[in-house]
């Protein structure tokens, strides 16, 4: 190394270029056949050939935030059994790393609210910050949960879309270098990459672990000397092959500034809204809540076969757009839990005394639960059910039965539970009634 610049030699990331010059002198000087990948291609940033990169460093705390507005002001913590899966910067200002022990952590900030981990809390925060992003602009792209590119916005609206999503945000011509941009950013304001070449050229390795590559490759470019992603360019695809395998490609598209390509338009998730204007500001809950009972019962109506997750209340008040979220871990169709949630939405947002203008009812989050099979006892009350056991029963006397507990703490299922055949209809609370005799299944 030379004032910080490594100097490798092709041979050493050319496998079969090494085992042929074993023995052969001038082994292991550079050689001047292989043609390295060249400087990324110069081209102007404009509205319509800008790309921004989103990223949210510790997506499990983000996400626990923007699902909890009363976790304002407070540290967080994400864990897993006994590790910290997620910290965020006021709980990392503290000392806490990822993944402490949670002991450790608890220790370091006593204060921090701990939550347990959650993907579904990930992922619908995340669709919430994407929708947001869809008011800006219709060109978008999420590869995953925490990274979002968009395209053809102003560096004014690039700026308001980062502090609204409290992400860090670089803005550039490829995908790549604005996601280098993004990791990079200080975590105010966007990080531009006017020029690219000596952009990319600047960029410490170390930042390739937010575009996907693993810390065990990282390591593996420091250790032969490669301090900046501009230094990959130096060489050939297939001697990047020879070292790094499957990451050679993308280490190669980073390095050269690719991706240029136009992002596709956004099609945004389905949700449901219901929205009443009042005729006159109204401040007491005792006026909302019929409102909110209506536009939820007209939403349940609407949801056909889905059920909702996420329930968010919006409200026009004389301080502005007040709006409450609440999201509900297995989501569910059944109108009282869908009240309550909205209720619980509307307790969180609206303070007392402020006039509210309007108010809308979002279900967010639609899904078509899967089919389960229902228990045949516990449904005796349908008469459709009832009607099938008795022609079962007619059919093949005395072979319908249900499973009972025999012995309970028997190892073999066999001994542990038997089969009581149902040898008469009656009005008992399950809609039968069991006499013993002989063991039988239907």
């Amino acid at each position: 190394q030379d004032a910080g610049q490594a100097v490798v030699s092709d041979a050493l990331f050319d496998l079969p270029a090494r085992e042929s010059l074993r023995g052969t002198p001038g082994a292991g000087r550079p050689s001047s056949a292989p043609r390295p990948a060249g400087a990324p291609v110069s081209r102007p940033l404009t509205r319509s050939t800008s790309v921004l990169a989103l990223l949210i460093p510790d997506l499990p705390s983000w996400a626990a935030r923007q699902l909890d507005p009363r976790l304002a002001g407070r540290p967080v913590l994400v864990a897993s059994g006994s590790r910290v899966l997620g910290a965020d910067a006021l709980a990392r200002a503290a000392g806490v790393l990822v993944p402490d022990a949670l002991h450790r952590a608890r220790a370091l900030c006593p204060e921090a609210a701990v939550l347990p981990s959650d993907a579904a809390r990930e992922r619908l925060a995340w669709e919430a910050a994407v929708q947001l992003a869809y008011s800006f602009t219709p060109f978008l792209d999420s590869p995953r949960p925490g990274l979002l590119f968009a395209g053809q916005l102003e560096p004014l609206e690039a700026d308001a879309l980062a502090s609204a999503l409290e992400a860090r945000a670089g803005l550039a011509v490829s995908r790549g270098t604005a996601l280098l941009a993004a990791a990079r950013a200080s975590g105010s304001g966007v990080n531009v990459a006017q020029d690219e070449s000596a952009f990319i050229a600047a960029t410490p390795v170390r930042v390739l672990n937010a575009a996907g590559i693993e810390a065990a490759v990282i390591e593996r470019l420091e250790l032969f000397g490669l301090r900046f992603v501009g230094d990959l360019r130096r060489f050939t695809g297939r001697q990047l092959r020879a070292q790094f395998g499957p990451d050679a490609p993308r280490l190669a598209a980073l390095a050269a500034g690719e991706d240029c390509a136009p992002l596709p338009a956004h099609r945004p998730a389905p949700e449901l809204r219901a929205e009443h204007r009042f005729d006159w500001p109204v401040i007491e809950p005792a006026d909302i809540d019929p409102v909110v009972q209506h536009l939820v019962a007209t939403l349940v109506g609407r949801l056909v076969e889905q059920a909702a997750r996420v329930i968010s209340v919006r409200l026009n008040t004389s301080l502005g757009v007040l709006e409450g979220r609440r999201l509900l871990k297995d989501g569910s169709r059944d109108p009282r839990v869908l009240l309550g949630a909205a209720r619980l939405a509307l307790q969180d947002t609206l303070p007392a005394g402020l006039e509210v203008d309007a108010l809308r009812v979002t279900f967010g989050g639609l899904f078509k639960p899967e089919s389960v099979q229902d228990a045949l006892f516990g449904a005796w009350s349908r008469p459709g059910v009832q009607a099938v056991a008795r022609a079962v029963g007619e059919r093949f006397p005395g072979r319908l039965g249900r499973m009972v507990v025999h012995e309970p703490l028997a190892y073999l299922p066999e001994r542990r539970f038997r089969f009581s055949p149902l040898t008469t209809l009656g009005s008992s609370s399950s809609g039968l009634e069991v006499k013993p005799g002989r063991r039988g299944a239907a």
